[in-house]
């Protein structure tokens, strides 16, 4: 070893693609943390809007709206220096979209449609949806937006890493 190899700092030293796979290990943690924290967030949030229901149907459909949104765990990279560990973290984000773009659908139908019995209709209703019902939606409906603004975030990172990675142009 010369002298300047021994002053010189170990990241100096170490090999560039080393430093390159650890910096993207990093990224690909942080934006997977990222990405099961906003999955969580929607858990919670209709959870609480199904325990807060009350009508029996949209406890029931809230319930299960939660349990749906766990499935995009179902893509969890389990060791961040697993070799395919950015592409399912990429995938967990995608799967985190469509179903949140699945789930808008959903609750903006619910709003929109005419009530015929139902809670949910604002369209033709004459304003007999209890005000904590109508509440809990809308922050439904926004913690659904902000989820699908943190998935493509994360979508756009990882498509980053993949250019940087040469993976396509």
């Amino acid at each position: 070893m010369t002298a300047t190899m021994l002053d010189a700092p170990p990241e100096a030293t170490a090999a560039p693609e080393a430093t390159t796979t650890r910096r993207t290990d990093r990224r690909v943690t942080a934006v997977f943390a990222l990405v099961a924290a906003a999955t969580l967030l929607g858990v919670a949030t209709h959870a609480l809007a199904a325990a807060h229901s009350d009508d029996a149907v949209m406890a029931v459909s809230m319930g299960l709206m939660a349990l749906a949104c766990l499935t995009c765990l179902a893509h969890a990279p389990f060791g961040r220096h697993e070799p395919r560990a950015r592409d399912r973290a990429a995938h967990a984000a995608g799967h985190l979209m469509c179903m949140t773009v699945v789930m808008l659908g959903i609750h903006g139908a619910w709003l929109l449609a005419p009530s015929g019995g139902h809670v949910h209709g604002g369209a033709t209703s004459t304003g007999t949806v209890g005000a904590t019902h109508a509440e809990w939606m809308w922050v439904v409906i926004g913690v659904e937006f902000a989820v699908l603004c943190v998935s493509s975030v994360a979508l756009r990172v990882l498509a980053g890493e993949r250019r940087r990675a040469g993976r396509y142009a």
